[in-house]
């Protein structure tokens, strides 16, 4: 049975609801107990990337990452925040850091082909996703 006031499932039903001003709220409590807590920084960055405040987003990644420097989720949430804020430079640094985990990370390669393209680097974009379509033929 799932306990409905378990903070992971009240933050799952709001991001459902896309309930992301509530979300922000809630996690920014969650916080002010232990300022540390992962489950509040990842959905504060979450919800903050849904609310369209991009560089508040990276904060919290950020900060997420100085405890897990490698922390796939939050350099996701920073890649997605840095797209939209058209810095495709450290788009492809970020999406570097998760290819140090996994080298054949998909979502990784492709997003930085999606970057090269970005800043007119058409050929070296090419080489990244011939290399995607290597490694999943969908």
């Amino acid at each position: 049975m799932i306990n409905l006031l378990d903070p992971a499932a009240v933050i799952t039903r709001m991001f459902e609801a896309k309930k992301y001003q509530d979300m922000l709220r809630y996690c920014t409590k969650l916080l002010e107990s232990n300022p540390d807590d992962m489950l509040g920084l990842q959905n504060l960055a979450l919800s903050l990337l849904h609310l369209g405040r991009y560089d508040e987003s990276i904060i919290y990644c950020n900060r997420v990452l100085d405890i897990k420097p490698y922390d796939i989720y939050a350099l996701k949430n920073k890649i997605y925040a840095l797209e939209n804020l058209r810095k495709f430079n450290d788009v492809i640094i970020c999406c570097q850091q998760i290819l140090d985990v996994s080298k054949d990370d998909v979502w990784a390669i492709n997003s930085i082909g999606l970057a090269l393209n970005e800043l007119d680097r058409h050929e070296e974009a090419i080489s990244y996703y011939d290399r995607v379509l290597k490694l999943d033929k969908n």
